[in-house]
Protein backbone atom coordinates (compact mmCIF):
# COMPACT_ATOMS: atom_id res chain seq x y z
CA UNK A 1 0.00 0.00 0.00
CA UNK A 2 1.57 3.56 -0.82
CA UNK A 3 0.47 6.34 1.05
CA UNK A 4 0.83 9.92 0.04
CA UNK A 5 1.11 13.23 1.97
CA UNK A 6 1.23 15.94 -0.05
CA UNK A 7 2.67 19.21 2.01
CA UNK A 8 2.31 22.50 0.45
CA UNK A 9 4.43 25.21 1.90
CA UNK A 10 1.81 27.88 2.62
CA UNK A 11 3.38 31.09 2.31
CA UNK A 12 2.39 34.92 4.75
CA UNK A 13 1.97 37.05 2.24
CA UNK A 14 3.58 40.67 3.20
CA UNK A 15 1.54 43.29 4.15
CA UNK A 16 2.64 45.29 1.64
CA UNK A 17 2.18 42.97 -0.91
CA UNK A 18 2.48 44.06 -4.60
CA UNK A 19 -0.24 42.49 -6.88
CA UNK A 20 2.51 43.46 -10.18
CA UNK A 21 4.79 40.77 -8.02
CA UNK A 22 3.05 38.47 -7.50
CA UNK A 23 1.91 38.78 -11.10
CA UNK A 24 5.35 38.31 -12.04
CA UNK A 25 5.65 35.31 -9.70
CA UNK A 26 2.93 33.53 -11.67
CA UNK A 27 4.56 33.95 -15.03
CA UNK A 28 7.83 32.91 -13.57
CA UNK A 29 6.18 29.25 -12.21
CA UNK A 30 4.44 29.21 -15.34
CA UNK A 31 7.89 29.65 -17.46
CA UNK A 32 9.51 26.99 -15.14
CA UNK A 33 6.50 24.52 -15.58
CA UNK A 34 6.74 24.53 -19.72
CA UNK A 35 10.66 24.00 -18.97
CA UNK A 36 9.52 20.74 -16.93
CA UNK A 37 10.99 22.18 -13.53
CA UNK A 38 10.77 19.83 -11.52
CA UNK A 39 10.14 21.62 -8.65
CA UNK A 40 7.53 23.60 -10.42
CA UNK A 41 5.36 20.73 -11.29
CA UNK A 42 5.75 19.60 -7.93
CA UNK A 43 3.76 22.66 -6.50
CA UNK A 44 0.90 21.49 -8.99
CA UNK A 45 0.63 18.87 -6.99
CA UNK A 46 -3.37 18.49 -5.96
CA UNK A 47 -4.22 21.35 -8.11
CA UNK A 48 -6.80 20.47 -11.00
CA UNK A 49 -4.24 21.67 -13.65
CA UNK A 50 -2.73 19.67 -16.37
CA UNK A 51 0.00 20.02 -19.28
CA UNK A 52 -0.18 21.99 -21.24
CA UNK A 53 -0.18 24.41 -18.00
CA UNK A 54 -2.06 27.92 -18.84
CA UNK A 55 -1.10 31.19 -16.85
CA UNK A 56 -4.37 30.56 -14.91
CA UNK A 57 -3.07 26.64 -13.80
CA UNK A 58 0.08 29.24 -12.64
CA UNK A 59 -1.75 32.13 -10.70
CA UNK A 60 -3.82 29.21 -8.61
CA UNK A 61 -0.92 27.68 -7.30
CA UNK A 62 0.84 31.07 -6.33
CA UNK A 63 -2.95 32.01 -4.51
CA UNK A 64 -3.16 28.48 -3.12
CA UNK A 65 0.39 29.33 -1.56
CA UNK A 66 -0.87 31.79 -0.06
CA UNK A 67 -3.67 30.51 1.65
CA UNK A 68 -6.23 31.30 -0.83
CA UNK A 69 -8.81 29.52 -2.69
CA UNK A 70 -8.46 31.21 -6.27
CA UNK A 71 -6.45 34.06 -8.10
CA UNK A 72 -9.40 36.28 -7.68
CA UNK A 73 -9.26 36.30 -4.11
CA UNK A 74 -5.87 36.60 -3.70
CA UNK A 75 -6.22 40.00 -6.04
CA UNK A 76 -9.24 41.36 -4.42
CA UNK A 77 -6.77 40.95 -0.47
CA UNK A 78 -3.94 42.50 -2.29
CA UNK A 79 -5.31 45.19 -3.93
CA UNK A 80 -8.15 46.24 -1.60
CA UNK A 81 -5.55 45.92 1.36
CA UNK A 82 -4.22 49.47 1.34
CA UNK A 83 -7.92 50.88 1.46
CA UNK A 84 -8.84 48.77 4.59
CA UNK A 85 -6.02 49.85 6.02
CA UNK A 86 -6.64 53.23 5.76
CA UNK A 87 -9.93 53.11 6.19
CA UNK A 88 -9.12 50.80 9.70
CA UNK A 89 -6.44 53.62 10.93
CA UNK A 90 -8.98 56.60 10.03
CA UNK A 91 -11.64 54.67 12.33
CA UNK A 92 -9.13 54.04 15.01
CA UNK A 93 -8.37 57.95 14.72
CA UNK A 94 -11.85 58.88 14.93
CA UNK A 95 -12.93 56.37 17.59
CA UNK A 96 -15.46 54.77 15.50
CA UNK A 97 -15.78 51.37 17.07
CA UNK A 98 -18.46 50.13 14.75
CA UNK A 99 -16.34 50.95 11.83
CA UNK A 100 -13.22 49.23 13.72
CA UNK A 101 -14.93 46.22 14.26
CA UNK A 102 -16.73 45.91 10.38
CA UNK A 103 -13.15 46.02 9.27
CA UNK A 104 -11.96 43.41 11.45
CA UNK A 105 -14.74 41.24 10.69
CA UNK A 106 -14.26 41.59 7.17
CA UNK A 107 -10.25 41.15 7.35
CA UNK A 108 -9.36 40.11 10.69
CA UNK A 109 -5.39 39.99 10.54
CA UNK A 110 -5.85 43.69 9.86
CA UNK A 111 -5.11 44.06 13.36
CA UNK A 112 -1.70 43.77 12.89
CA UNK A 113 -0.88 46.31 10.22
CA UNK A 114 0.86 49.36 10.87
CA UNK A 115 0.04 52.92 9.78
CA UNK A 116 2.76 53.89 7.28
CA UNK A 117 1.01 57.72 7.63
CA UNK A 118 2.08 57.64 11.45
CA UNK A 119 5.84 55.86 11.18
CA UNK A 120 4.65 52.54 11.65
CA UNK A 121 2.05 52.84 14.43
CA UNK A 122 0.08 49.68 15.43
CA UNK A 123 -3.54 50.02 16.19
CA UNK A 124 -3.09 49.57 19.89
CA UNK A 125 -0.51 52.45 19.56
CA UNK A 126 -2.94 55.10 18.06
CA UNK A 127 -5.81 54.02 20.35
CA UNK A 128 -3.63 54.31 23.88
CA UNK A 129 -2.43 57.67 22.34
CA UNK A 130 -6.09 58.77 22.30
CA UNK A 131 -6.78 57.32 25.69
CA UNK A 132 -9.45 55.61 24.35
CA UNK A 133 -10.00 52.25 26.18
CA UNK A 134 -13.17 51.14 24.58
CA UNK A 135 -11.25 51.21 21.33
CA UNK A 136 -8.21 49.34 23.46
CA UNK A 137 -10.25 46.46 24.38
CA UNK A 138 -11.77 46.07 21.09
CA UNK A 139 -8.49 45.99 19.58
CA UNK A 140 -7.93 43.46 22.51
CA UNK A 141 -10.66 41.13 22.04
CA UNK A 142 -9.44 40.78 18.08
CA UNK A 143 -5.91 39.94 19.03
CA UNK A 144 -3.95 42.72 18.97
CA UNK A 145 -0.56 42.07 20.38
CA UNK A 146 -0.46 44.96 23.78
CA UNK A 147 3.27 45.07 23.17
CA UNK A 148 3.50 45.75 19.60
CA UNK A 149 6.07 47.99 18.51
CA UNK A 150 5.85 50.51 15.52
CA UNK A 151 8.00 49.63 12.46
CA UNK A 152 9.74 53.24 12.16
CA UNK A 153 13.35 52.97 11.16
CA UNK A 154 14.43 55.81 13.80
CA UNK A 155 13.19 53.05 16.65
CA UNK A 156 9.84 51.39 17.67
CA UNK A 157 7.50 52.84 19.68
CA UNK A 158 4.58 51.66 21.49
CA UNK A 159 1.32 52.00 23.19
CA UNK A 160 3.24 52.96 26.66
CA UNK A 161 5.13 55.12 24.81
CA UNK A 162 2.04 57.70 24.37
CA UNK A 163 -0.61 57.34 26.46
CA UNK A 164 -1.40 59.07 29.38
CA UNK A 165 -0.80 57.49 32.90
CA UNK A 166 -4.66 56.43 33.35
CA UNK A 167 -4.33 54.48 30.74
CA UNK A 168 -0.67 53.21 30.89
CA UNK A 169 -1.76 51.56 34.07
CA UNK A 170 -4.77 50.10 32.19
CA UNK A 171 -2.29 48.97 29.69
CA UNK A 172 -0.62 47.44 32.68
CA UNK A 173 -2.90 46.03 34.24
CA UNK A 174 -4.18 43.95 30.72
CA UNK A 175 -0.83 42.80 30.08
CA UNK A 176 1.58 45.00 28.86
CA UNK A 177 5.35 44.72 29.24
CA UNK A 178 7.02 48.03 31.04
CA UNK A 179 10.26 48.39 29.20
CA UNK A 180 12.96 51.10 29.99
CA UNK A 181 11.60 53.36 27.55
Amino acid sequence: MDIRIEVHMKQNLPESASFEHLKTQAKALLSSLRSNDPAAIQRMEGLPSSEPYQLADAQLAIAREYGFDSWSKLKRHVVGFADRRTAFFAAIKAGDRSRVAAIIDEDPAIVHAMDPSEFGATPITLAANRDDIPMIDLLLRSGVNLDARSDWWAGGFGPLDFASEATSDYLLKRGATLTPH
